[in-house]
């Protein structure tokens, strides 16, 4: 993916790096922000061939790490979508067969009322998903790396095709923490695209990553 802001040297985002963006201008932050949660169109989006993405279909956008945690639940259908698609026959039959001695089960106590009502016999086993309360454990909503690493993770899983960004993560992790996160992005082989507000002197992280800055006067340094 390359990314396009006028007047300014296109940034490449790659499979197996982080491209991390500082900007230290608040205009320009601004402009990148907005674009990036696809409500302006001063920053854009093209594949290799320079044709133009769609922002929703491009950028998964989730910002600040912290603030927005409760993302991760936005992923739920597409999770259990995907938990659905690689159940094996096996696995599809034991659950079928633990659902129709619970719903026999359920029967019987019906029975024992005075009431015209029955179980339905069709099984929806993503229903039965959301049912069983499939959630995030809660340790890792409240640890950063732990929410940006299950966020890649989930992209990976579920085969989706966006780029995961976040902003000002510096802000709750550790340099080694960011340097980790860098080893994990070129393991994985996925790209990501961490958004900073910082000045010059903000020594990211050493490591295989690609750093673009624009200072407060619209300069741009590589």
């Amino acid at each position: 993916m390359i990314i396009s802001y006028e007047g300014h040297h296109p940034i490449k985002v790659s499979d197996g790096k982080i491209t991390f963006i500082k900007v230290a201008n608040s205009a320009v932050y601004r402009d990148f922000i907005l674009s990036f949660q696809g409500k302006s169109e001063k920053v854009k989006f093209f594949d290799e061939h320079y044709n133009q993405l769609e922002k929703n279909k491009s950028i998964d956008w989730v910002g600040d790490v912290l603030i927005t945690q409760d993302y991760l639940n936005s992923y739920q259908n597409k999770i259990i979508s995907n938990l659905f698609d690689t159940l094996n026959e096996n696995q599809r039959n034991k659950i079928f067969n633990t659902w129709r001695q619970l719903s026999t089960d359920i029967q019987d106590i019906i029975f024992m009322t005075d009431l015209p009502i029955e179980v339905g016999e069709n099984l929806d086993l993503k229903k039965l998903f959301k049912f069983d309360g499939i959630h995030f454990d809660d340790s890792v909503l409240s640890d950063p790396y732990a929410i940006i690493e299950t966020v890649v993770k989930i992209h990976i899983e579920c085969k989706l095709n966006s780029v995961v960004t976040f902003a000002n993560v510096s802000h709750y992790l550790t340099k080694e923490q960011l340097n980790n996160l860098i080893t994990f992005i070129n393991e994985v082989n996925m790209p990501l695209i961490l958004i900073e507000f910082s000045s010059s002197d903000f020594k990211v992280v050493s490591g295989d990553a690609r750093v673009c800055y624009i200072d407060e006067d619209f300069v741009d340094w590589y």
